[in-house]
């Protein structure tokens, strides 16, 4: 999420300084509305977006099956580092659900204000005098305030406008801003603020979107007159008045020199079209930047060295096969479930050296025998009950009423197990219960601490611990 965020701003500061450098000052105000919102857009989607190309053909490397020996040499992880990293672990969940608690708080109270403020303009809506016109409805308020609008409202002094006060050049400004449906770009941008509090950006590209706003507005106020001296003095004796209402659109937002001069600014069609043109060259530089991502290099062999790679590697794994305690890492499988209840599977190979190395005792011919676990009477008699669980004696499924047979001493070890995703399916009962007899128990004991090579482990863990294992392929 950091990385995206991050190339993201990346993205958002380069289009932004592409678009004060080379089009703000350009009276091109259309294609100027439509850079910054589609800029907003492509940088919130193209960090997430990958297109990954194929890798190159590269000749094979045989594979090293002397790490097998690596890890038997290495030494466990003792209980006090393993105590210490799940320590730290916590402490880490705890500080990210903090920050998320946080995070969470801030988007609330924002969207409350966000709130806060529609209602008021619908208040003002609602209890104030309404006037239908075919361009726009205008609300007329009773305080003094400067002309603004709000979608297709106009909000305006009732005795400014009863008395015909009001400058038609400045009904104008405000009436483009309906019509050209200002107010969208506005709420659009303001959602995003929410959701992005911490980036500072959205605040810029606000201001900006709402500048041109204004060098739309004063376009279409100019082009019903051909006074431009007036409407600049309009202009001026508005400024300084404050209205603070971040949703809408207002005559006197910004009044800057930026304003005054794009009002005798020209701009050719030919500088437009090439300016726009240009943009291609930006856009695409970032599409490669941050999209494209090379597949990590599959080792295929051709066909000359695969021969010999292949014959190397069938000795190594003929010599390995017969010494004592050491298996293909490949078919050495961890059965991980996490605390939520999901369950995946990756060999040896595929898991952290840290990993590796927690679970390198389970390459041993001599197997850890799991201690005994005697079940009490009543955990017994529960065991009973067909609808909630499924029992299994000496490996043998068993129906739950052939527990009547035996007593709570005749069982040294049991394991009940919830069953989850596709282990549930097809079954009515919800937990797995796994009894083993004296005999039955003695008899694995024996098989584990045989002296023969392993061609295949399993191991189960639970949250990256490991828990139990059992011996396949002997």
């Amino acid at each position: 999420m950091i990385s995206y965020l991050v190339k993201s701003a990346i993205c958002m500061i380069i289009l932004l300084v592409v678009y004060h450098l080379f089009l703000e000052k350009e009276k091109m105000h259309r294609f100027n509305r439509i850079f910054l919102l589609a800029s907003v857009v492509f940088s919130l989607i193209i960090p997430a977006t990958t297109i990954k190309l194929p890798a190159a053909r590269v000749p094979a490397i045989i594979p090293s099956v002397y790490v097998i020996n690596e890890l038997k040499l290495q030494e466990a992880p003792s209980i006090e580092s393993a105590t210490l990293e799940k320590a730290a672990i916590v402490k880490q969940f705890i500080l990210t659900d903090y920050l998320l608690m946080a995070y969470y708080i801030i988007v609330t109270i924002l969207l409350v204000r966000f709130g806060v403020n529609l209602w008021a303009l619908y208040n003002n809506i609602k209890k104030n005098e309404n006037i239908s016109t075919k361009d726009g409805t205008l609300v007329l308020l009773s305080k003094k305030i400067i002309p603004y609008s709000f979608f297709n409202f106009i909000f305006l002094n009732t005795t400014e406008y009863t008395g015909g006060l009001i400058d038609q050049q400045l009904l104008l400004h405000e009436i483009t801003h309906v019509k050209q449906r200002h107010t969208l770009d506005i709420v659009f941008i303001e959602l995003l603020k929410i959701i992005f509090w911490f980036n500072p950006l959205f605040i810029i590209y606000k201001k900006a979107i709402q500048l041109n706003h204004e060098f739309l507005a004063d376009e279409g106020a100019m082009s019903a007159s051909f006074n431009l001296k007036d409407y600049q003095y309009l202009l001026l004796s508005k400024a300084g008045i404050y209205q603070s209402l971040s949703l809408t659109s207002n005559f006197n937002h910004s009044i800057t020199k930026k304003r005054l001069i794009m009002m005798t600014k020209t701009t050719s069609k030919l500088t437009a079209t090439l300016k726009g043109t240009a943009l291609l060259p930006v856009m695409t530089a970032l599409v490669l930047i941050f999209c494209l991502q090379a597949e990590a290099q599959k080792l295929q062999p051709d066909e000359q060295a695969g021969k010999s790679n292949k014959t190397n590697l069938e000795k190594l794994k003929t010599t390995t096969a017969t010494e004592p305690g050491q298996v293909s890492r490949d078919s050495v499988f961890i059965h991980f479930t996490r605390q939520d209840g999901t369950k995946y599977t990756k060999t040896l190979n595929e898991v952290s050296p840290e990993l590796q190395n927690s679970f390198k005792s389970m390459l041993y011919t001599k197997a850890r025998v799991v201690a005994k676990k005697y079940p009490t009477a009543s955990q017994l008699n529960s065991w009973k009950d067909a609808d909630n669980y499924g029992i299994w004696i000496d490996e043998k499924h068993v129906n739950n009423k052939e527990i009547n047979k035996y007593k709570a001493e005749d069982f040294v070890l049991y394991y009940n197990s919830k069953l989850n995703g596709p282990a549930k399916k097809g079954r009515k009962y919800a937990y797995q219960v796994d009894l083993y007899t004296l005999a039955k128990y003695n008899e694995l004991k024996a098989i584990n601490e045989k002296e023969k090579p392993r061609t295949r482990v399993d191991i189960v863990a639970v949250d990256r611990k490991y828990i139990a294992y059992k011996n396949v392929g002997r």
